[in-house]
């Protein structure tokens, strides 16, 4: 392939969505230990649109960039030292960068093989939002079968997966927490036992009066801003709080005086701390698909878009007009 271009999506400059170019970049060659595969999905993750944005993120985004983080594909080749039996299996990589593309490289560590029975959005909408809603809930919160579970943004990719796991798992209380109707039918669709209006004044109270004036033993935090502090002023004592994002960018701070007297805990995720424990991923991916294969746990995608159209896709995720797991398909494959 050396020599050869593909389509892509790239960055020159920060801004709204129609700084999404799509052109003409090389395909990758794979360095040693590494893969290359000939994308057939890739995901749109909210991180993306703050990237794009130039907004503050945990790494840089130097410019030019190709945005995306996670693909489903083929692999095509691999670098030296990388395992030849790869080639043709039909893999999850996570590169980090690069995946709004007709093809991308990813370390070996990073290639997951897929079973034929996941199809390839399931198989995107399992591996980042799926991961993160499983880890938090088991290694971060440590959801209890007696707790009360908070999921804010429930509608969402993660949100709408961490519904039905916390249900799954046995949490005695699930509430869910959505700016719409539509979306709070569908929180409540997938299990839970309430749907909350978090864009309407007194939410908190509501979720107060829904738990018996007790409070909620566990947050899945990812909006920040009011919406965070109130959250956290729900806490009981020992409650639990997970932030694993921050959609309005507005930051929130947690006052000692509050924490210490409720003994709560309050830990933050980012799914890249974990994905070089392929052993741990690949166990969680597989109760994971096996979930979706017994009809236990609903997959909601969004929305498919071209990949020369990924500027529809950061317009229907900015303005929260999807519901759950958002693809981009190259032009080539969409129908």
């Amino acid at each position: 392939m050396t020599g050869a271009m593909m389509k892509a999506i790239r960055l020159h400059g920060h801004g709204g969505p129609e700084v999404l170019t799509y052109e003409s970049v090389p395909v990758p060659q794979p360095a040693a230990g590494e893969v290359v595969i000939r994308t057939r999905a890739t995901g749109v993750n909210f991180a993306d649109t703050i990237r794009r944005r130039g907004g503050t993120y945990a790494v840089p985004t130097p410019l030019p960039y190709l945005l995306g983080g996670e693909a489903v594909g083929i692999v095509e080749a691999v670098g030296e030292g990388a395992d030849p039996g790869l080639v043709g299996r039909r893999v999850l990589v996570f590169p980090g960068q690069g995946s709004y593309a007709e093809f991308v490289a990813a370390p070996e560590i990073r290639v997951y093989p897929l079973p034929d029975t996941l199809p390839d959005a399931e198989a995107l909408a399992l591996f980042v939002q799926g991961l993160t809603a499983a880890l938090i809930l088991k290694k971060h919160v440590r959801m209890d079968k007696s707790d009360t579970v908070l999921v804010q943004a429930a509608a969402g990719g993660v949100g709408s997966i961490a519904i039905q796991l916390a249900r799954h798992y046995g949490a005695a209380k699930v509430i869910g927490c959505a700016s719409s109707e539509e979306k709070r039918a569908l929180v409540l669709s997938l299990g839970a036992d309430a749907a909350v209006d978090y864009s309407r004044a007194g939410w908190g109270e509501e979720v107060r009066t829904l738990t018996g004036g007790k409070g909620v033993d566990v947050v899945m935090e990812v909006t920040g801003g009011e919406v965070a502090a109130t959250s956290f002023a729900l806490l009981k004592t020992f409650g639990r709080v997970c932030a694993y994002g921050l959609t309005s960018e507005d930051r929130w701070q947690i006052d000692t005086q509050n924490l210490c007297p409720k003994c709560a805990f309050v830990s933050g995720f980012w799914l890249r701390q974990y994905l070089d424990d392929k052993p741990l991923i690949l166990a969680e991916l597989d109760e994971l698909a096996r979930l979706v294969a017994s009809g236990a746990l609903k997959i909601q995608i969004g929305g498919r878009f071209r990949l020369s159209d990924a500027v529809s896709a950061h317009q229907a995720l900015e303005t929260r007009a999807s519901m759950g797991k958002l693809i981009l398909v190259p032009d080539a494959l969409f129908s």
